[in-house]
């Protein structure tokens, strides 16, 4: 009997042990809780937002795609059979096209990251000055993913927060005034916060210039006229930019991210997948043209406009391709050499 009580006793004491371990924080996983502790995790956080504009339904692709097929620039190819794609060409729209479904996904996912970064950024003990020039980053992202949401849907839900309650995100669309209210103030904030230009180790990143300069198309978008203007001037006025003398050698390889560039999305080129190459879908699919798809063509209206733009494509296509930048019918370089940590901004030039 004595034997059998402390065999009990004994296991109780276990039992209690036990608990006590599991009590401990997990030391072996990252969560959001414990990985923001020093200015190398507050930079890889924006890198992280960074990364999201390399989404195949973002600058790879869907996001200028879908904007050249609505536009007057092009049309969908005869021999394309893209039901969802032929819906932008003959504004035919529905609530079920792939294509709206992954632009929406991929850019509420970088807001996502952009606000858990600039709530979890400001707590962290690190320079003071890479602080501040990562949180204004992170602005410009959300602004610049909220401008591109705007524009395509209209009212669409605001939200500046982060919760582990998935309930939380569940919000009506906010009125499209209220978004821009948003956007401007993400911009403004950003422009006090981001220098002029960064060593060649950061190319890509957004520039005090690249803040200023959505802030006058978000005004042109407006018709502000007047606040577009001023914007414009004061991105002129920081003596970072200007024009070649040729209107071709903006679109020379050695002159990529060249005294024309803003703000470019660029991609990585030694990884072969999805994210790392961009989709060229203005040239045909051969082998000189391996990132071809051949899913639109140009209107007789943008061939006539961009004829000078045509005939440097149609002269060289191989040198350019060799050089490592294909030019899409649009007369836009689409980049598959980029570097870190990527942009080059296609969209709405």
């Amino acid at each position: 009997m004595k034997t059998y009580r402390f065999i009990l006793i004994a296991l109780i004491f276990s039992f209690s042990s036990c608990e006590d371990a599991l009590d401990l924080k997990p030391m072996g996983s990252l969560t959001v809780e414990n990985y923001y502790q020093n200015g190398d995790d507050a930079r890889a956080a924006i890198n992280a937002i960074y990364d999201v504009l390399g989404y195949v339904n973002q600058y790879n692709s869907s996001l200028w795609l879908l904007q050249d097929v609505a536009s007057d620039d092009c049309d969908v190819s005869d021999r394309i059979n893209d039901p969802n794609l032929l819906q932008f060409d003959r504004y035919e729209l529905l609530n079920t096209n792939i294509y709206l479904k992954g632009i929406w996904q991929e850019s509420y996912d970088g807001i996502h990251r952009t606000n858990i970064a600039l709530e979890k950024i400001p707590d962290i003990s690190m320079d003071k000055d890479l602080k501040a020039r990562l949180i204004g980053e992170a602005e410009f992202l959300r602004g610049l993913f909220y401008f591109n949401l705007v524009r395509l849907y209209g009212d669409i839900p605001l939200i500046t927060f982060t919760s582990s309650n998935l309930s939380d995100y569940i919000i009506p669309r906010t009125s499209k005034q209220l978004i821009y209210d948003q956007i401007i103030n993400d911009f403004n904030s950003a422009s006090l916060a981001l220098p002029k230009s960064y060593g060649a180790n950061n190319k890509g990143r957004a520039t005090q210039g690249a803040a200023l300069g959505q802030l006058a198309k978000v005004y042109l978008t407006l018709g502000n006229w007047e606040m577009a203007a001023e914007n414009a001037r004061m991105v002129s006025e920081l003596n970072v930019y200007g024009l070649w003398s040729h209107f071709e050698d903006n679109f020379k390889e050695a002159n990529a991210n060249g005294k024309e560039s803003v703000f470019e999305v660029q991609f990585y080129s030694a990884e072969v997948q999805e994210q790392s190459r961009i989709v060229i879908t203005g040239l045909p699919a051969i082998y000189a043209f391996p990132a071809g798809t051949g899913t639109m063509v140009p209107t007789l209206k943008k061939v006539t406009t961009d004829m000078k733009l045509l005939s440097l494509i149609i002269s060289f296509p191989s040198a350019r391709i060799n050089s490592g930048h294909i030019y899409g019918s649009t007369g836009i370089r689409r980049s598959i050499q980029p570097q870190k940590p990527g942009l080059q901004e296609p969209i709405f030039r």
